[in-house]
């Protein structure tokens, strides 16, 4: 189980990390279009799909034996990896290219004071630093995890006479 799970969790977590760096090198976070969307969404689906494939490949490759606390331990330890992969490339963000990142500060302030919010309760580098988007993609990444491994491990089961 471990092996499927590193598999599945380094490779989608790696194709996670290279949307986020897509949306960074290429300026996406200034605009709010669809296009701008698209890279956050593809993280989404990505979670999504890693935690279905790993119970899948998990239930082909010992049928009738993966019990509901498996299938939830594998996909909730899929979305960590995955989500500790995205933290990686943000890290990497933050320390090696302090001029996007500035940029991307700048335009948070500015949409702060746009918004007519109050800029002196808001901290900008409080909600860009790393424990903070650590805190949000763990908990994004595993909550998606637990809800999607659930209903797969549900759904698979229901044709196989076990819930």
């Amino acid at each position: 189980m471990l092996k499927k799970v590193l598999l599945y969790g380094l490779s989608f977590g790696s194709a996670s990390a290279a949307l986020l760096l897509i949306q960074y090198f290429n300026g996406l976070y200034r605009d709010r279009t669809l296009a701008s969307s698209l890279p956050v969404l593809g993280s989404v689906v990505i979670s999504i799909l890693s935690v279905v494939l790993v119970i899948r490949a998990l239930r082909r490759e010992n049928p009738g034996s993966l019990m509901m606390g498996k299938a939830l331990f594998a996909g909730l330890l899929t979305s960590a990896l995955l989500a500790s992969v995205t933290v990686l490339a943000y890290e990497y963000l933050l320390e090696n290219h302090p001029a996007i990142m500035n940029d991307y500060r700048n335009l948070l302030a500015e949409r702060v004071k746009a918004a007519g919010k109050d800029a002196a309760n808001f901290d900008v580098d409080a909600y860009m630093s790393f424990g903070s988007f650590l805190r949000w993609q763990f908990s994004m990444n595993l909550s998606i995890g637990m809800l999607v491994a659930s209903a797969t491990f549900l759904i698979s089961s229901r044709g196989n006479g076990r819930a």
